[in-house]
């Protein structure tokens, strides 16, 4: 239970910087809870053949795995360059606006 109240804690950390950043953070939450799994699993099946049984040593091994993997994902976020809405990049150029008013050019 504890697990899951953290990793929500975590989810909603990383929601907050990307959302901060201009980006989606749904994509990033689901790669922090299986870089978290996926760390955990890894980390336990490391202890059991560390320990060679699945005793204290293995779930403290999962625990650092689980551990790594959140740390890895929140190195990722921190890396993920934020949206800039000023200067838009790609796509077809957008023509500025005039800065004078066409009536009174066409006066002159």
């Amino acid at each position: 239970m504890l697990e899951i109240l953290i990793l929500w804690q975590l989810c909603k950390n990383i929601g907050v910087k990307l959302r901060a950043k201009g980006r989606s953070p749904g994509g990033y939450q689901f790669m922090l809870v299986a870089m978290w799994f996926g760390g955990e699993i890894i980390g336990g099946i490391l202890g059991v053949v560390m320990s060679g049984e699945a005793g204290a040593v293995a779930y403290l091994v999962a625990i650092l795995g689980a551990i790594a993997g959140a740390v890895a994902a929140f190195v990722i976020v921190r890396s993920v360059a934020p949206i800039n809405i000023d200067h838009p990049t790609g796509g077809f150029p957008i023509a500025p606006l005039p800065t004078t008013d066409p009536l009174e050019q066409r006066r002159s």
